[in-house]
């Protein structure tokens, strides 16, 4: 899979990385690791750490879990019909 968009809000992609990085206006650079996204539990367990974090603001974790989707497509890939998979991120990718 192609990715055609590489922002979300404040989110970008480092498609060589493999990490959405929210840093502009922020006092600290929030990076989430794809490559330790391969269950749905890790991924929920980055959104959460996000939330916690001072500086993002709803709209920002609106995006990050936008990101997730439309990268990972979760959904199809991790979770659909609540039975939990194990991906490679990379692979889902492209």
């Amino acid at each position: 899979m192609e990715v055609r968009m590489k922002r979300w809000g404040r989110w970008t992609l480092d498609k060589d990385a493999l990490a959405l990085s929210l840093a502009e206006g922020t006092q600290d650079e929030y990076e989430v690791d794809l490559e330790r996204c391969t269950k749905s539990a890790e991924v929920l367990d980055w959104i959460m750490q996000v939330a916690g974090k001072t500086g993002v603001s709803e709209e920002d974790l609106g995006y990050l879990v936008r990101a997730i989707n439309d990268l990972l497509r979760p959904q199809a890939t991790m979770c659909g019909a609540g039975k939990d998979k194990t991906i490679d991120p990379r692979a889902v990718l492209g």
